[in-house]
């Protein structure tokens, strides 16, 4: 029988000749040795090993074969040999080095359970105190936010007692004045009217006296004054017979076919004549008494609505349905001569621009020019770094002033258009009629309010159904929220948009506009 811790020694001398033993067999007879660097080894003995047996250094045992070693009391180490797989030990060992293993490794297994448990409790904590951490402050920001909405309230209800009080005051005021207004009234009603006749300055009334004997007559200077007519000494009687008179409005027109008519008889007059006509027009307006300031700008607007018309329709009583349709139709004349050549001249920057380019670079050109004519189509300018890239593309074949004057005149063209078409469309009611019977004077009014011309009216009512058209007609807020808060429009919403949701964002918002003014 020999000693274990002897055998160990003997054999195993060195701490790496142990950590290198892979297998170990030890039989009654021999002895069978595997390691890292060594092919497998039989010793020939007889070993009989008594004692403890201490693994604790064999780390890298994988196999241990102990069965004829009966002699031993007790295997200790074996908690070490991690890559042990294969064991097998004589009856009277088996249970005891298995319990001895378990519990090292129940002991292994408690620790860990054990700080992770006080790890997890350390984590917990932390959080716990985080949070209640941040749930203080919280109720401290609530705490303040409270406070300071009252205070804002308080300082609301002050206020507001402060303007009905000034309102109150105000009223008050009002009344005051009103009542002294409708007394100044009363009283210059009462009043004899004085300083109600015609003034005519003593230098214009010399020019004039001079005008009457124009024709052969040296009296004026001809250095300032050439031509005439011969109408012009009985014009410059007439003028000179409003003195004393209280005829303001017809000498108020008379002035002004002065200033804009018989001039234009005379080659040359001195600049100082027109400034005495304003002038006497001007004193003879402070001295109208009997007349307010705004009777006498609708006078004079009426005066020169008339005049306006004498130089359209000459010898005809003055109309203003008739001036405006002339108007209108000399308008639409003159823009239907003028668009041609606009285009004209626009087609021809767009081909001397793409002259410039390769086939492929004219792609950005028509997407710039695309572009540009749907924002004047929507009135949207709100992305101009689209049109800002596509610029930097073609600035390397293009300068800077050839786009702008290129996009400038597409501008022009297009208002031109514009200008046209709004002329031109239907403006009577029977075509909103045709349009849909359920129209009235009032909803084509609403329509026309929001915006909407009857072109753009048409083309929301006609996505919807016969059926749908009769409450459409009734909703144009919400086409003209649609078309200014969503940026969309009827072709958008037929073939994208979902009608009922749009409608329900509609509402949601309009019911939120109401609780911020409440």
């Amino acid at each position: 029988m020999i000693n274990t811790h002897e055998w160990l020694n003997e054999e195993f001398p060195t701490r790496e000749s142990r950590q290198s033993l892979q297998e170990l067999s030890v039989f009654s007879s021999t002895s069978r040795i595997v390691t890292c660097h060594t092919p497998e080894k039989w010793i020939e003995n007889r070993t009989t090993l008594t004692g403890e047996l201490d693994l604790s250094e064999f780390t890298n045992l994988t196999k241990l074969n102990l069965k004829d070693q009966k002699e031993l009391t007790q295997i200790k180490g074996l908690e070490n040999c991690k890559k042990l797989h294969v064991l097998t030990l004589p009856p009277h060992l088996q249970l005891c080095s298995l319990l001895g293993l378990w519990k090292e490794q129940q002991n292994q297994t408690n620790l860990t359970t054990i700080s992770n448990l006080r790890r997890d409790i350390a984590q917990l904590q932390n959080q716990i105190i985080s949070n209640r951490i941040a749930y203080q402050q919280s109720i401290q920001t609530k705490k303040q936010t409270i406070e300071q909405l009252q205070n804002d309230l308080n300082d609301t209800r002050n206020t507001l007692g402060e303007t009905q009080k000034q309102i109150s005051e105000q009223k008050e005021t009002n009344y005051l004045l009103q009542a002294q207004f409708l007394q100044s009234l009363t009283n210059k009603k009462k009043e004899k009217k004085n300083n109600t006749t015609i003034i005519i300055s003593k230098e214009l009334k010399m020019i004039f006296e001079q005008m009457r004997y124009l024709q052969g007559s040296n009296t004026l200077d001809r250095k300032e004054w050439e031509g005439g007519a011969s109408f012009v000494p009985d014009y410059a009687r007439r003028f000179l017979n409003y003195e004393g008179t209280d005829k303001f409005w017809e000498f108020l027109k008379f002035i002004d076919s002065w200033r804009t008519m018989y001039l234009t008889y005379f080659k040359k007059y001195p600049a100082r004549f027109v400034k005495l006509l304003d002038e006497c027009e001007e004193l003879n307006k402070g001295h109208t008494t009997n007349s307010s300031d705004l009777e006498w700008k609708m006078n004079k607007f009426k005066v020169q609505n008339e005049q306006l018309n004498n130089l359209i329709s000459p010898n005809q009583p003055y109309n203003f349905q008739a001036l405006q349709t002339e108007i209108k139709r000399l308008k639409i004349q003159d823009l239907t001569i003028q668009i041609p050549p606009k285009k004209q001249e626009l087609e021809q920057l767009t081909n001397t621009a793409q002259e410039k380019l390769t086939r492929a670079e004219r792609y950005p050109l028509e997407k710039l020019l695309k572009k540009h004519s749907k924002s004047l189509q929507t009135n949207d300018n709100s992305d101009p770094e689209k049109l800002n890239e596509l610029k930097e593309i073609l600035s390397e074949k293009l300068t800077p002033e050839e786009l702008q004057t290129l996009l400038n005149k597409q501008k022009e063209v297009f208002n031109l258009e514009q200008h046209l078409n709004n002329l031109q469309e239907p403006t009577n009611n029977q075509d909103w009629i045709n349009l849909h019977p359920s129209f009235t004077p009032q909803l084509i009014q609403a329509w026309q309010n929001q915006g909407f011309t009857y072109e753009q009216t048409r083309d929301w009512i006609n996505i919807h159904s016969p059926i749908d058209q009769i409450q459409v007609i009734q909703e144009p807020e919400f086409y003209a929220w649609l078309r200014d808060i969503k940026k969309v429009d009827s072709d958008w919403v037929l073939n994208h948009g979902d009608h009922h949701d749009l409608k329900q964002e509609y509402q949601a918002s309009q019911q939120t506009a109401q609780i911020i003014q409440s």
